[in-house]
């Protein structure tokens, strides 16, 4: 999957919003965009590929969370 690339935020909907996102699958190596406080767009060679990138996204963003928080318990 790679790093996934992480934009900021702008209105929902706008021409502005969809410039950023397909501006970074210009690179054929991105899989998948996170969009600060909106949400995640994947792509892939059909749905469930697609939607496989978004869980796999998801369980690595939970195992980091968990690192973290331990990390800052036990220092």
């Amino acid at each position: 999957m790679g790093d996934p690339i992480i934009i900021g935020n702008v209105p929902s909907g706008s021409i502005e919003l969809a410039s950023n996102v397909s501006k970074c699958f210009e690179d054929k190596r991105v899989r998948v965009v996170i969009i600060k406080n909106h949400g995640v767009v994947a792509i892939g060679k059909n749905l469930d590929q697609a939607r496989s990138i978004v869980e796999s996204l998801e369980e690595w963003s939970k195992v980091l969370t968990v690192c973290k928080i331990f990390d800052a318990k036990y220092r």
